[in-house]
C-alpha cells in the first residue's frame, strides 16, 4: 500500500512540471585536440580526443521578431553568445549575426567582456537583453554576449555557444 502511495505521489508531482524540448544536431569534424594541465606541482600533458570528433549544435532565436542561430551547447561556458551584425571579424561574415537595430525587445548594455577558452579561441563580447527562445521555453530580458571580434581560432565553429547560464537582463 504504501508503494502505491508513493506511486501516485511521484506520478502527480511529475505531472506539474513542464518540460521542453531542444532538438540537437551532430556536428562532426570541427574540434582539434586539446592538451590538459593538471595542477599539481609537477606539470603532466595529456592529449584529449573526444569521440569521433563531434559536438551538439541546436537552434535559438533572439529578439523580437526572432533572429534565428546555430549555437554550440556548451556546458563549460558560462554565457550564451553570437556574432554581432557590429563584428569586424572576417570570420563573422560567414554566419547569422544579431542585428539589434532589427528587435523591438532589445536592450543594450556598455558592459562587455573578453573570454579565451583553453583551446586559445577569443571572443570580445559586448552584453545586451532580449527574448530568447530555445525549443518551446521563451524567456524575457534574457542576456547575451554579442561578439565583437573573434579570432580565426573559431573557424567554422563560429555560431555561437550557449553556455550554462542563469542570467536574466534587469
Amino acid at each position: 500500500m504504501r508503494n502505491l502511495a508513493l506511486l501516485l505521489t511521484l506520478a502527480a508531482a511529475a505531472s506539474c512540471v513542464s518540460a521542453f524540448r531542444v532538438p540537437l544536431y551532430r556536428k562532426s569534424g570541427v574540434r582539434t585536440p586539446r592538451t590538459v594541465k593538471r595542477q599539481t606541482p609537477t606539470t603532466y600533458k595529456e592529449n584529449l580526443l573526444n569521440y569521433q570528433d563531434n559536438l551538439f549544435v541546436g537552434e535559438i532565436y533572439l529578439g523580437t521578431p526572432p533572429q534565428k542561430f546555430i549555437v554550440q551547447f556548451d556546458t563549460g561556458s558560462q554565457f550564451i553568445w553570437v556574432p554581432s551584425a557590429k563584428c569586424l571579424s572576417s570570420i563573422c561574415a560567414i554566419h547569422n549575426r544579431y542585428d539589434s537595430t532589427k528587435s523591438s525587445t532589445h536592450q543594450s548594455s556598455k558592459l562587455g567582456y573578453n573570454m579565451t577558452y583553453e583551446d586559445s579561441s577569443n571572443v570580445d563580447l559586448n552584453f545586451a537583453g532580449d527574448t530568447l527562445t530555445v525549443g518551446t521555453l521563451k524567456v524575457t530580458n534574457q542576456a547575451f554576449g554579442q561578439a565583437l571580434t573573434m579570432n580565426a581560432q573559431f573557424n567554422d565553429s563560429s555560431y555561437g555557444r550557449f553556455g550554462d547560464t542563469h542570467l536574466v537582463w534587469d
